[in-house]
Formats: C-alpha cells, sequence, structure tokens
C-alpha cells in the first residue's frame, strides 16, 4: 500500500485475502462510483474496485474442497504424458466436465464473464453503467474491476442456468459491449470460480481452456436460443460449448430449457 490511504478509499477498503473497496454502509451507489473511479485509484491502494447485489450467492464466500479434484486432475496430467492424441482430447473433455460436476456437488457455482478490451478513455463510464445495474438487480449478481483497468468481471450466481447465464451476456452487449468495447471483446470469456482456484488459467498444466464459454459462443448460443432450434436440438458435430451446456443441465439437476432440447 502507498503510504497514506487516500481520501477516497478511507471506509471503504476491505481487508482480506485481496484489498477491495465497496461502498460504505448506507452510501448511495451514485456517491460511491463518484468517488471511486477505477482511473482515480491506484493498484497500489487497492486491488478491485466491487459491487454486489442481494443475489450473490453465499457459496462465493466459501471455500471449496480443492482436495475433491485430485483424482481428476492428476488422471488428466497422467494422459498427458503418456495418451495417444486420440485419448489426450477425450480426456480433455472428460476432464473439463468431471471438475463442473464436482463443483455442483459442492454447490461452488458461482462464475463470472470477463470483459476486456474496452476502450481505455471509456472505462470509468463503461463501469459506472455495469456497477449501477448491478447495483439495482438488472444485471449478474456482482461485478469488479481492477483499478487502472480495461477488464470488468460480471458475475452469475450459478453456471449452470444457462438461461441467466445468456441474460447476463445479452445485457452486456447492449450496455458496453456495443457501444465501449473493442473487436477483441468477443475473445474474453465466461469462467468459472472454481477454475480460478485451481489454477486453470490461460497457460494451465492441464491443457484446459480458461474459460467454458468465449464471448462469441454466448452470442452463437443465444442466436440459437432466439431461433428456438426449429430445425432439430444439439448433435454430434456441434461445438464444445453448446454441448457442455446441456450436459450441465442434465447433471446438475436443473431443467433443461426447451432451446436446448433435441
Amino acid at each position: 500500500m502507498s503510504g497514506r490511504l487516500p481520501r477516497n478509499l478511507r471506509g471503504r477498503l476491505c481487508v482480506e485475502e485481496d484489498r477491495r473497496a465497496f461502498p460504505k454502509r448506507g452510501e448511495s451507489i451514485e456517491d460511491f462510483l463518484a468517488a471511486v473511479k477505477p482511473s482515480n485509484c491506484s493498484p497500489d491502494d487497492v486491488d478491485w474496485i466491487q459491487i454486489n447485489n442481494d443475489t450473490l450467492s453465499p457459496e462465493y464466500y466459501q471455500y471449496p474442497d480443492l482436495k475433491a479434484f485430485e483424482t481428476v486432475l492428476s488422471s488428466r496430467e497422467r494422459v498427458l504424458r503418456t495418451g495417444s492424441y486420440e485419448e489426450i482430447a477425450q480426456s480433455k473433455l472428460t476432464c473439463e466436465k468431471e471438475v463442473l460436476d464436482i463443483a455442483l456437488k459442492q454447490k461452488q457455482k458461482v462464475a463470472k464473464w470477463m470483459i476486456g478490451e474496452l476502450n481505455p478513455a471509456d472505462v470509468d463510464e463503461a463501469w459506472r453503467i455495469i456497477a449501477t445495474a448491478v447495483a439495482q438487480n438488472q444485471l449478474g449478481s456482482g461485478a469488479k474491476i481492477a483499478p487502472q483497468s480495461n477488464l470488468i468481471i460480471v458475475y452469475v450466481h450459478d453456471f449452470s442456468n444457462i438461461d441467466n447465464v445468456l441474460d447476463v451476456l445479452k445485457t452486456l452487449k447492449i450496455l458496453i459491449l456495443n457501444p465501449y468495447a473493442d473487436r477483441g471483446a468477443k475473445n474474453w470469456g465466461f469462467k468459472p470460480d472454481i477454475y480460478t482456484m485451481l489454477g486453470i488459467t490461460g497457460k494451465n498444466k492441464y491443457q484446459l481452456f480458461a474459460t467454458i464459454y468465449r464471448v462469441w459462443d454466448g452470442e452463437t448460443l443465444l442466436q440459437k436460443r432466439e431461433n428456438y432450434y426449429p430445425s432439430g436440438g444439439l448433435r454430434a458435430g456441434y461445438s464444445f460449448p453448446e454441448n457442455l451446456a446441456r450436459a450441465l443441465c442434465n447433471s446438475g439437476g436443473h431443467a433443461v430449457p426447451a432451446w436446448l432440447l433435441p
């Protein structure tokens, strides 16, 4: 932390595993956003600026049993060392699904849309729009942004609720992707929190995708949902995110959305 805490962070900083700025008790979202902007905070003083609403799952604050994932991930590493190309490809799909199945059993369902490549000059305004929508229960269950950053993270309370995941993306497209994001934003994606906790990042030793959807995957699913599959549903040859969506709904005990049915 750089010297004395800046005035705009006093009374708003929560320090646990990292340093996060939240609104003071009783503070309006307008006053908080006017005082604490990504552009006027230093990464030396705060790691994240965050807004939550009352839909944020209590599991967000609970740490998972990571040992439960060891067998699945160790099996993946073993196949990477000794398996054939076909075995490695199949192992990847199996590992991704089993990791998410275990997460669901532990009620570790929180995930996030990560939207980067925002035009730097528009970050403060894009964050104001997103944070206000979250605070008013109109978007996701929480959102955060790092100071001096052009990456906004919007939380979803249940990654297996495909309709809700896509509803959040649809709102994000209207609010910030279309007016504020560069073309590269479509490469950003949707990531379960359990992936972060397991170290499944962009370059991970398990060689898994760091996200389960990218923005353009979500856009494809949105279009298919709106078209309501007039000529049939998912079948062999469809992309992994689409098949994963149906698998998650089936394995997680959730009703399969009508637009995902054959």
